[in-house]
């Protein structure tokens, strides 16, 4: 284990694991456990976002600060389908419909986190998403801009995405 600061905060990596998905898989694993269900999140979210941030994030030089401030803002474990919460924070994509193994996919947290910086998304800013999917990626900017309007073509998964939305209390969407 060992500590780095920045903005004032401390912050803990690793805690004796490898890297998230360990820390999901390896740490967090009951051997009790008989119907063999790892899908659990990690006991230690807040470790395991620092982990993604860290390890994943502000390696593929995603620095702007307010774009990873959100990622601790936005729960994407919230967003992700239950049979693969455990992956939430894993550098891989994520199939976002239960039951379908081919189709739509969330994106790396990495690749997520690109876009949102690269976009420089301001206050005052509107934006057009095409592909709502789950929100996580509609909630992001939305923390950001004025308004997103965002399209999705699966009416099923624009209800999903709609009510992820108003859990989080994003309302400019």
């Amino acid at each position: 284990s060992w500590r780095f600061s920045y903005g004032g905060i401390t912050r803990i990596r690793f805690e004796g694991c490898l890297s998230p998905a360990s820390l999901i898989f390896h740490c967090m694993r009951d051997p009790q456990r008989e119907d063999g269900d790892y899908n659990r999140l990690p006991m230690d979210l807040e470790q395991a976002r620092t982990n993604m941030v860290e390890q994943q994030i502000r390696t593929w030089e995603v620095l702007d600060q307010d774009v990873l401030d959100l990622l601790y803002v936005v729960s994407r474990e919230e967003f992700v389908p239950q049979q693969h919460r455990a992956l939430a924070f894993s550098d891989m994509d994520i199939p976002i419909e239960e039951g379908v193994k081919a189709g739509q996919r969330m994106w790396q947290p990495k690749l997520e986190a690109r876009v949102l910086q690269e976009l420089g998304v301001r206050k005052t800013d509107r934006v057009l998403e095409v592909g709502t999917g789950r929100a996580y990626l509609t909630a992001l900017p939305a923390h950001r801009a004025a308004h997103v309007h965002s399209v999705e073509i699966k009416p099923a998964l624009a209800a999903l995405g709609r009510r992820n939305l108003e859990r989080h209390g994003v309302e400019n969407v």
